[in-house]
């Protein structure tokens, strides 16, 4: 309930006086996250599986790549279905791993962005990569009108390698950097190594930015992604009493309970003496 509050008053404030997306998200199969919805003024998706599709203005069935043939593995979790084979000497490592058991495989032909003129048609601003290591495929086939209009992009990346040939992070990075992006967040996901016995960074959403993003664009995104600061919900006090007094009191409420869940996520651990030395 409150988070439901809060993406509305966010979606209010950049409605008003900042500025939305056109928004397509490759992958990412099921509902739209709230973040998606209050940054975006259109909203399309291409994914090859077929999903709940609520508040998504055009839809594209089909498997994005460069326009050759692949193999669809499909895994036990679909989720983790992907044009790639799941690396599965490395998976066996980590708890739970089995979700990424290959059930069948299928068959399927890819589409290169940059060789359907269909497409040219969306003016796309904000881009939301999430295709289980195919990642760099479509990055690297996107056609060059989409490139020009960028301002960002919101791409999983894993550092480990969970799919055979998939791209990992310092591909990523530096395709992402070649084209004149910088990251700005990463919304990091742990795995336990059950060799080790320690978790480890397998995967984030990452956050890039085009480096002239214009500040009304970057703005959106940080107030979206709650990446504002107290000052920034002072100064929206200014533009808007009232919304800019529910941002500070936001912003409060989400710092206090930050607060409150590290301290006590530290002393559970240490209870259960998961801190000793």
């Amino acid at each position: 309930m409150y988070n439901k509050f809060k993406y509305k008053i966010y979606k209010k404030y950049i409605s008003k006086y900042l500025r939305g997306f056109n928004l397509l998200e490759i992958g990412s199969a099921g509902d739209l996250k709230e973040i998606h919805r209050v940054l975006s003024s259109e909203l399309y998706r291409i994914d090859g599986r077929s999903g709940s599709t609520k508040g998504v203005g055009e839809i594209k069935e089909i498997f994005v790549g460069d326009g050759a043939p692949y193999t669809m593995h499909v895994t036990k979790k679909t989720t983790g279905s992907s044009l790639y084979n799941p690396n599965q000497e490395i998976l066996k490592r980590y708890s739970n791993s089995e979700r990424f058991e290959v059930i069948r495989e299928v068959a399927v032909n890819t589409v290169n962005l940059r060789e359907h003129n269909e497409f040219s048609k969306w003016k796309i601003d904000y881009l939301k990569l999430d295709i289980q290591g195919a990642e760099l495929l479509v990055l690297q086939n996107l056609p060059d009108g989409y490139w020009n209009d960028l301002a960002a992009c919101e791409i999983e990346v894993s550092f480990i390698e969970i799919y055979k040939g998939g791209a990992t992070a310092a591909k990523i990075f530096t395709e992402m950097e070649n084209r004149n992006f910088r990251l700005i967040q990463l919304r990091k996901q742990y795995w336990f190594n059950e060799v080790t016995a320690c978790t480890e960074l397998a995967w984030a959403d990452c956050i890039f930015v085009r480096n002239d993003i214009d500040e009304e664009g970057l703005s959106a995104i940080s107030l979206a992604y709650d990446l504002f600061s107290i000052r920034f919900a002072l100064r929206a006090v200014k533009n808007d009493l009232i919304l800019g007094i529910l941002l500070v009191t936001i912003k409060v409420i989400d710092s206090t309970i930050k607060i409150f869940s590290s301290k006590y996520i530290s002393f559970i651990k240490y209870k259960h003496g998961s801190e000793k030395w």
